[in-house]
């Protein structure tokens, strides 16, 4: 008889690919305005996937270390899915822009009658403006006809004057944002 001889193989567990944790950093990049550079501190991945919310310049990005522009300083909600082998993760940080030292202001009004309506701010000239919004709606910073200051941010006074009335006040500036001030 011929005896048989079985060979065995034992079983071999493979590990499990680790999971994936999502995390990064972040720093203002100080000489752009709104520029917020991100580097991804993630481990176990291999493709990432960031949503910046919103005011952002992009809103998204598949890049591993991105970078994106919001649109004035304030508190943003960044999220980061790192995602490999072993599954995904997200992780999600508050982040804080502000390096935006100035902003804008416009001054307008609604009133037709005003004509050429001369404006000081912190006690300098800023300039004149005579066209008037017909809708009643505030126009954005930049349009043609009203006028828009530009200042550092933080609080400044103004002081403004037509042959139909005198205006005086403060106004904020908010790093990045246009500002409105309706004189009527």
């Amino acid at each position: 008889m011929i005896g048989s001889l079985a060979t065995l193989n034992s079983c071999k567990k493979e590990k499990p690919a680790p999971v994936p944790v999502a995390s990064f950093s972040y720093y203002n990049d100080a000489s752009n305005q709104g520029q917020i550079n991100f580097t991804n501190t993630s481990t176990n991945a291999t493709s990432y996937s960031w949503s910046f919310g919103v005011f952002s310049n992009p809103s998204s990005s598949t890049e591993t270390s991105p970078s994106c522009t919001y649109s004035f300083n304030s508190n943003y909600s960044v999220s980061l899915t790192a995602t490999g082998p072993g599954g995904s993760n997200t992780t999600t940080q508050t982040i804080t822009v502000s390096n935006y030292t100035s902003g804008q202001n416009i001054f307008w009004t609604a009133n037709s009658s005003y004509g050429n309506i001369t404006v000081y701010v912190d006690g300098a000239y800023a300039g004149q403006f005579s066209y008037y919004s017909a809708s009643g709606t505030a126009p954005d910073c930049g349009t043609a006809g009203f006028l828009t200051v530009s200042k550092s941010v933080g609080a400044h006074s103004f002081t403004a004057s037509c042959s139909s009335g005198n205006w005086n006040g403060n106004f904020n500036i908010i790093g990045g944002f246009c500002s409105q001030m309706e004189l009527n």
